[in-house]
């Protein structure tokens, strides 16, 4: 169960998917959520 809000607790959000991640606790991700905040971040990469 995600115990952080990623609209309003971001970085606190981010920190949990990546221990969740870590644990293999694959069950408790935010994946739509996780899946367009990858997405966003390889859109920037493109960029520079």
């Amino acid at each position: 169960m995600l115990r952080y809000n990623i609209y309003t607790e971001y970085d606190s959000w981010l920190l949990e998917q990546a221990q969740l991640l870590r644990d293999r606790d694959f069950q408790h991700l935010d994946i739509d959520n996780l899946v367009e905040e990858i997405e966003i971040l390889v859109g920037k990469e493109k960029k520079i």
